[in-house]
């Protein structure tokens, strides 16, 4: 099962702590970590802040609640999205988050 985890963790640094930390696992925690691990790479959107794989299992972070996956951009309305492009220069009407909270 090792195996299986490690072609799925983003991030191949340190396979023998890796492994350690896999076989300090009970079973249940081993199924639970493949598991759950794609959805905590869909929230690993900078490779330099992915967690070493053992440092991930020690942690049994596999057990952690994960934020909702918050959308980057939204859609705005239209006077807002107007504003924005006038303001900021967006080119249409999807607009940074962080732009449109200046307008507020």
């Amino acid at each position: 099962m090792f195996a299986e985890f490690w072609s799925k963790y983003p991030r191949k640094e340190a396979k023998k702590a890796a492994e350690k930390a896999w076989n300090k696992l009970s079973d249940e925690d081993r199924r639970k970590a493949i598991e759950v691990l794609p959805s905590h790479c869909r929230r690993w959107d900078d490779p330099q802040y992915i967690p070493l794989p053992g440092s991930w299992l020690n942690g049994a972070r596999f057990d952690d609640e994960l934020p909702e996956i918050v959308n980057r951009k939204q859609t705005v309305s239209d006077s807002r999205a107007a504003a924005a492009r006038s303001i900021f220069g967006v080119k249409n009407d999807v607009i940074d988050i962080a732009a449109a909270r200046r307008l507020d």
